[in-house]
């Protein structure tokens, strides 16, 4: 997504400082701004949107760490009296 983001700023500065043709029309520059505002615009929202994704994979990845850390593995007789396995947290 941080992929995507970066190339949809990088087309919204090329389109909004594209120069204009000698035969443009006379709206051409106007339309080639805010076509280029939307870009940068969607860029930005895709790239703090791939942020918040990362933040919060990095936040749930520690946190399983640390529940990783609590388990622990019993298996054999168990003591409820069957045999068997169990992960206890």
């Amino acid at each position: 997504m941080a992929g995507a983001g970066t190339f949809l700023i990088y087309e919204g500065v090329k389109i909004y400082n594209s120069p204009l043709a000698p035969n443009s029309q006379p709206g051409d520059q106007q339309r080639n701004h805010n076509q280029g505002t939307a870009y940068l615009a969607a860029g930005g929202i895709a790239f703090v949107g791939s942020a918040i994704l990362i933040a919060l994979g990095a936040r749930n990845k520690i946190e399983f760490k640390h529940r990783k850390k609590l388990m622990s593995l019993e298996s054999g007789l168990l003591q409820n009296g069957n045999l068997g396995a169990t992960l206890n947290f």
